[in-house]
């Protein structure tokens, strides 16, 4: 009985898949988005290949934006900085709080475009640059170091984050002739 009762379920589960790929919203949604992204390697059978986020010729702003925002940095610093927020860091009697969050901020900044092209295969020379500057922006408008020396006001760092979130995607530009889709 349960048996019987399991192949059931695997006939709908696989039935609703079907159907789910069926829809032609879902189906134009999963060709964009295997068109969107590049990869990095053709994997071998079982072994999932990886996503470039380096910026085809043909992009639209929301995309690029996308691929603008150094994700994986900003994470890391979010995780270093987490762990080290509202503590004083002490070092042979000296404080050495802000040395650490500066330090944190250069290591991660240096480590942006290299990490891009590295892991991600990133060439273009603007993409690094705006990435890395992307960095920055997301730091400032976390407060980060910034705050420690004053620098920090939230509003500031708000309407940066807005302005550059909109002219960033401006700064790459798609080939003569050819419109990006959105």
């Amino acid at each position: 009985m349960r048996r019987g009762n399991l192949s059931r379920q695997q006939d709908n589960s696989q039935g609703r898949k079907q159907d789910r790929d069926s829809r032609p919203w879902f189906g134009s949604i999963a060709a964009e988005r295997s068109m969107d992204y590049g990869t990095l390697n053709q994997a071998g059978p079982g072994l999932p290949s990886q996503r470039s986020r380096s910026l085809p010729l043909r992009r639209a702003g929301k995309s690029k934006l996308l691929k603008l925002i150094p994700t994986e940095i900003i994470a890391a610093y979010m995780a270093v900085h987490g762990i080290f927020q509202g503590q004083v860091i002490e070092l042979g009697g000296a404080d050495v709080t802000r040395f650490v969050g500066w330090t944190v901020f250069f290591v991660l900044l240096v480590l942006t475009p290299l990490y891009l092209a590295k892991i991600h295969s990133v060439r273009g020379k603007t993409q690094l640059v705006l990435t890395t500057l992307s960095f920055v922006v997301w730091v400032y408008t976390l407060g980060g170091p910034f705050q420690m020396v004053g620098w920090y006001q939230p509003q500031i760092a708000s309407c940066v984050l807005v302005l550059w979130t909109l002219v960033v995607p401006l700064f790459i530009e798609s080939p003569k002739g050819q419109t990006a889709h959105a």
